[in-house]
């Protein structure tokens, strides 16, 4: 018969007591590993936990017992001394139980998302002992931050003033492709007339051109998406259209 969320913590609650009285665990570890699940789910207890916001809160049943299984695992496994954890030492342990280095997990290491409730778990555990900033604890779940600063997108009304001060259909199919593509302006302005096929709605990246930082290497054919009908308004009307080595940006004869 399967067990409930509060047999499961019971008997989790009962494993730690052993390992501190076989000494697999030091007894400090066992000790505070049972006050902190006690406060996370404080219902039997006195101890109650309470987050950085200064707000009390109870964790259901089964998310204590996970995450009272999974630090009692990275106890045994990396660090026993839990009462003097270093965060730093902490995300090192994680990573090297990710990889596999760690020699008491498999060859191929423990999948992130398996860690990361022992990271949040840990959050929680150095916040409750005043260890440390949960936020010195490294969470793999969590998205890294945006590489680009939002001040420097485009919005709607900012792309349509584009359009409209953009004029003669050679700017507006370059403005176009800016808009459409994502390319870099120097990779746009290396395509050649016969890297754009106007029939399938695709264009290839002038491979000759220096600065592409790769990304020649990864897509061969690239959607043209809305730039299509701007591009074709352009080369209708290119001087140079007879010649497949001209670029598109060129004007003259």
């Amino acid at each position: 018969m399967a067990q409930g969320p509060v047999r499961k913590l019971r008997s989790e609650r009962a494993r730690l007591e052993r390992y501190g009285a076989d000494g697999k665990l030091p007894r400090e570890t066992t000790e505070a590993l049972l006050e902190w699940s006690s406060a996370l789910h404080p219902e039997e207890s006195e101890a109650t936990y309470v987050t950085p916001d200064g707000e009390a809160k109870t964790f259901a049943v089964s998310t204590v017992q996970t995450y009272l299984r999974s630090i009692r695992k990275v106890a045994v496994r990396a660090i026993p001394d839990l009462c003097s954890l270093d965060p730093s030492e902490f995300n090192d342990a994680m990573d090297a139980m990710h990889t596999g280095e760690n020699p008491h997990v498999k060859d191929c290491g423990l999948a992130k998302r398996t860690l990361a409730i022992a990271q949040s778990a840990a959050r929680t555990f150095v916040w409750y002992f005043d260890i440390a900033s949960p936020a010195e604890i490294t969470v793999y779940s969590e998205q890294p931050k945006s590489g680009h600063d939002d001040s420097e997108v485009f919005l709607r009304r900012d792309v349509q003033a584009l359009r409209q001060h953009v004029d003669g259909p050679r700017n507006r199919a370059l403005l176009e492709l800016l808009l459409n593509t994502g390319q870099r302006i120097s990779a746009i302005q290396g395509l050649r007339i016969r890297d754009i096929d106007l029939e399938h709605g695709t264009f290839s990246l002038n491979t000759d051109r220096e600065g592409l930082k790769g990304a020649a290497r990864r897509v061969n054919r690239r959607p043209l998406l809305g730039a299509q009908w701007a591009l074709t308004n352009w080369l209708e009307v290119h001087p140079r259209m007879s010649s497949s080595v001209i670029p598109i940006t060129t004007t003259r004869n």
